[in-house]
């Protein structure tokens, strides 16, 4: 079986309207209250390691309201530009769901937003990454935490150089369902896949003992499988926009007619996505399938 494509989703979607009554457990959740200059009441200034950071209350740039944080980063040689909101404990065993939204300027770290002690050990109860761009999207994390946590806060971070600003924060005890959003991003044009036509052999490709690299491809080289059982192949990952719609497609050919093989999405430590399979011919066909995707998605491999 061929197995090809996985996706690295940037960020999730918008939270969907169902949160019913449930208690906002983050105070100052909009970034609203707070002194000219300073950072939004409550928030605290952690950066750690060799790095020139700041925070701060942005009234000129916000998602919502008249302010958000900014967190930013002019220099970066190690750590994390780092900040935390403390909130209340977290039980063990109990459903939390974590949202805040999110854009960035001049920056190519991930951010991680989640749950995390105030002091050592540092666990994390909860957590959730996301590549940032300059439009505002949120970023969700929903799971149980793994273990009582009783001195806790809301931490995000990024280790690299650039700003973030983050607002409209929620962090409510529940499982609250999250939707794709309204209107789709802007369509931009062009292949997400690393060495996709493998002119540069399997470089960015797994198993390459298993793959041969020959002429004779729809349009220059191919892979030739050289087992006959079912097989996965997975390439590097590639980033994703929530609600964004997307086209997989790949030339194949088999010289059993009949042979199936599926083309599909793999999240990172994750199972399969949006997928197809399709039935060979011995000639060379495009088979492709179209997909959207969704806010549960984050990283993934092709």
């Amino acid at each position: 079986m061929l197995k090809a494509a996985g996706v690295v989703v940037a960020l999730l979607a918008a939270l969907g309207p169902g949160t019913g009554g449930a208690q906002e457990l983050a105070g100052n959740s909009g970034m609203e209250a707070g002194q000219p200059g300073g950072p939004p009441e409550g928030w605290v200034h952690n950066s750690y390691g060799e790095l020139a950071a700041s925070l701060a209350r942005d009234t000129q740039v916000f998602h919502s309201g008249s302010a958000a944080l900014r967190l930013e980063c002019q220099v970066f040689r190690g750590g994390a530009a780092q900040a935390y909101l403390p909130v209340p404990p977290v039980k063990e065993g109990e459903t939390y769901t974590l949202s805040a939204w999110v854009r960035a300027e001049s920056m190519s770290a991930p951010v991680q937003l989640g749950i995390r002690d105030l002091g050592p050990p540092y666990h994390f109860y909860l957590s959730t990454m996301a590549l940032v761009t300059d439009h505002w999207r949120p970023i969700v994390a929903i799971a149980k935490a793994d273990a009582d946590g009783g001195s806790v806060g809301v931490f995000i971070n990024f280790a690299g150089v650039g700003k973030l600003w983050a607002d409209d924060l929620s962090f409510m005890a529940g499982d609250h369902p999250i939707e794709a959003a309204g209107e789709p991003p802007p369509v931009v044009k062009g292949n997400r896949v690393q060495n996709s036509g493998f002119e540069l052999g399997m470089a960015g490709w797994t198993m390459p003992e298993m793959v041969a690299i020959e002429q004779g491809g729809a349009s220059g080289r191919c892979a030739h499988w050289l087992n006959k059982g079912a097989y996965m192949l997975e390439g590097r990952p590639v980033a994703l926009k929530p609600a964004q719609q997307y086209t997989f497609s790949a030339s194949l050919r088999s010289p059993e007619a009949g042979t199936k093989v599926r083309l599909s999405l793999c999240e990172v430590g994750g199972g399969d996505s949006p997928g197809q399979e399709f039935a060979l011919s011995p000639d060379w066909q495009r088979h492709s399938f179209v997909f959207i995707a969704q806010p549960h998605q984050f990283l993934g491999s092709v």
